[in-house]
């Protein structure tokens, strides 16, 4: 359950209280392939390793297409109870509509 669900079902339509949801778009490098073997989750980006400018960049494009669908999900979110969405220091992918 959402905190607008919750909303929502105590006190009626979330746009009623709510004007936007807000997230933030932070975004960083994409990790290098590196797999936590315990966890099976990505190790965060190895600054040592990665000397060569053109890696780095990549993998600072990789991270920042990698919240495209995150947004899309957020903005769904908002949309579906109403209301708008907002950003506080947005990444790169923000100014495209969803």
């Amino acid at each position: 359950m959402t905190g607008c669900s919750w909303l929502q079902g105590e006190y009626g339509p979330v746009d009623k209280y709510l004007y936007a949801l807000s997230n933030a778009q932070y975004f960083g490098p994409a990790t290098q392939g590196s797999v936590d073997p315990k966890t099976h989750k990505p190790l965060a980006f190895n600054y040592s390793t990665a000397t060569n400018p053109a890696d780095v960049s990549k993998a600072f494009l990789q991270g920042a297409k990698a919240n495209v669908n995150m947004t899309k999900d957020f903005v769904a979110l908002a949309k579906s109870f109403g209301i708008k969405t907002a950003s506080y220091e947005s990444g790169p992918v923000s100014h495209e509509r969803f």
